[in-house]
């Protein structure tokens, strides 16, 4: 239920950073994608874990970090995710299965995405590059 509140505080920064709405939309679809990932996979559906999200502005690029102190992700999950888990063939079932698919659209949707291990905390972190600004 917080993802709501977390939607629409990164509607605000993203309007903020001057970001396209494009921009903001798959910046929301991705964190919110992250979270669920939290949520159900490293705190197996806990609700007296946090999963934190940090948002730092550059002038280049735009850092997100999806936080949480739950099982940390197996490096080959996002080794392994590519834009084929997106691919949907309607001749052939097992491309129509549901779920799996989150890490492939992060990764497909961001510039960079990496994650680590840390104190305790899991951060997967994801970075939009910034268009320069218009010179005129």
């Amino acid at each position: 239920e917080s993802l709501v509140l977390v939607r629409a505080a990164l509607r605000g920064l993203g309007q903020e950073a001057e970001l396209s709405p494009k921009a903001i939309g798959e910046i929301e679809l991705c964190v919110t994608e992250a979270a669920n990932n939290c949520i159900e996979h490293a705190l197996a559906n806990r609700a007296e874990r946090d999963v934190r999200i940090d948002w730092v502005v550059y002038p280049d690029r735009l850092e997100l970090a999806v936080c949480d102190h739950g099982s940390t992700l197996q490096p080959e999950l996002l080794a392994r995710a590519d834009e084929s888990l997106l691919e949907i063939d309607p001749a052939d079932p097992r491309t129509l299965r549901i779920g799996g698919r989150g890490l492939a659209l992060i990764k497909t949707l961001m510039d960079e995405v990496s994650y680590s291990t840390e104190n305790g905390w899991n951060r997967l972190v994801m970075v939009l590059r910034r268009p320069p600004p218009d010179s005129d």
